[in-house]
């Protein structure tokens, strides 16, 4: 469904940008929608979303485009003004969330990211090279913009997704079989 109104919106009008607007748009309101808990509260085996403040747990990653550190990141790679997508991709680190309330573990594997990215300009990537050369995309013929949006250490942020308990009490929240955890940033 989302892909379908992307598309639509690309052949009828609203252009890339505007395209991008509305998914992350529709996106944060599905989210906003999710019953809110605090860490404190948030029953066993629920579905929830949490709203606090990003902490690393064992360091930060480099965003592989800008370099910058963060605890999460999304970049997307196109081609042709944006009408290709040569790679869209997520990575981080596990992290904490701190509500005030108390403290929750975010596991990132299978995570879905809505975050609002920027594109970044040729100053601003000194590892667009290396990443693509990852991907093995490296058709220098091709105008290629690079976006990236990311979740530095301090970050507000919503998390939304399966919260469970572990053996000692503390609140872990992952994705499940039939959930990806979303993480949403504040802005």
């Amino acid at each position: 469904m989302v892909l379908t109104n992307l598309v639509w919106l690309l052949v009828v009008g609203g252009g890339v940008g505007g395209a991008i607007w509305y998914v992350l748009t529709k996106e944060r309101r599905a989210a906003a929608k999710v019953p809110r808990f605090t860490v404190a509260d948030l029953p066993p085996v629920t579905v929830g979303r949490l709203v606090g403040i990003a902490r690393a747990v064992t360091g930060t990653v480099p965003a592989p485009l800008s370099t910058r550190p963060c605890l999460f990141y999304r970049v997307r790679v196109t081609s042709d003004s944006g009408k290709v997508e040569v790679a869209d991709g997520t990575g981080g680190v596990t992290f904490e969330l701190d509500d005030g309330t108390g403290v929750a573990t975010v596991e990132i594997d299978g995570a879905t990211a809505v975050l609002a990215s920027r594109k970044l300009g040729r100053d601003e990537r000194p590892g667009a090279a290396a990443y693509l050369t990852r991907l093995q995309s490296q058709d220098q013929r091709t105008i290629l913009s690079f976006y990236e949006g990311l979740v530095a250490d301090g970050a507000r942020i919503a998390v939304v997704g399966f919260g469970n308990r572990d053996a000692t009490g503390r609140l872990v929240m992952s994705s499940s079989p039939h959930l990806p955890l979303a993480i949403v940033d504040l802005r």
